[in-house]
């Protein structure tokens, strides 16, 4: 028998099994927090709850500065509602505009990053993400099943990319 000679071949396989186990534990727990999230944005009907409630388990799974929520405007399917959360306190904007990134992002139904930098903006509030210091933003489109919810935004001022499993909200 050679099963000496194969041993070596044997844990490679059995560390290679243990790593993809990590990996999809890791997977189900960030899914678990996005089927929470979604769950919320459907049943509640209080602002200022989805939106705490939404800010907390985000930060679980997106490490951000600011937040925005861009959502769906029922009877026109525009991005019409603009939602951020700041020091605490929530903006609420209900005058319909243009939001070129969230349309994109909720045509192409995927996550996309943007760079902020003068002559690169493609939202209305951009300029002033950027004044504030904003450097990098991740725009993930939130759907149900039968309907666009809208957009969530999320900004850093340090610039750092996001992680590809930080894309998976």
């Amino acid at each position: 028998l050679n099963l000496r000679s194969q041993r070596p071949q044997v844990f490679s396989e059995v560390n290679d099994l243990r790593d993809r186990v990590t990996q999809l534990q890791a997977l189900l727990l960030r899914l678990e927090g996005s089927v929470r999230v979604m769950q919320l944005l459907s049943a509640s009907l209080d602002l200022s709850d989805v939106i705490g409630h939404f800010d907390r388990e985000a930060r679980r799974l997106v490490a951000f500065d600011r937040m925005a929520l861009i959502l769906v405007d029922e009877d026109d399917l525009s991005l019409a509602h603009l939602i951020t959360a700041d020091d605490g306190r929530l903006h609420h904007e209900t005058q319909p505009r243009v939001i070129i990134a969230g349309m994109q992002v909720l045509n192409e139904c995927r996550p996309m990053t943007r760079e902020l930098w003068p002559g690169t903006f493609s939202a209305p509030d951009d300029a002033k993400s950027f004044a504030a210091g904003m450097r990098l933003v991740l725009d993930m489109p939130l759907t149900l099943p039968d309907a666009p919810l809208g957009v969530a935004s999320f900004g850093r001022f340090d610039g750092r990319p996001f992680a590809s499993d930080e894309t998976i909200l």
